[in-house]
């Protein structure tokens, strides 16, 4: 497994690897767990809530694991119980 040394700081050579601290923490979630924004920023082409959804879906699908809603949704069709209704899409709940 090759590691970023943009989030370890250092690679320790040999058979175990240890990995210490809150930043170390921080640089494992954004690597393993996919954001929000993140894919509110790779798709500009999505205009509302309701094209979201499928999006959210199809991401699921690709194998994505972990999910995290860290920012709102920017559509003014943005329902208020939109973290329901995303968690849902992605945990496969809606078709």
């Amino acid at each position: 497994m090759r590691l970023d040394p943009g989030c370890f700081g250092r690679l320790f050579s040999g058979g175990d690897i240890y990995i210490f601290g809150r930043q170390a923490q921080s640089c494992l979630m954004r690597r393993y767990m996919l954001n929000l924004s993140d894919i509110l920023v790779e798709h500009k082409e999505v205009e509302s809530f309701d094209e979201l959804l499928p999006l959210i879906q199809e991401v699921a699908r690709g194998g994505e694991r972990f999910f995290r809603m860290d920012v709102k949704p920017p559509y003014p069709d943005t329902p208020e119980n939109w973290e329901d209704r995303l968690e849902s899409a992605f945990s496969g709940l809606i078709r």
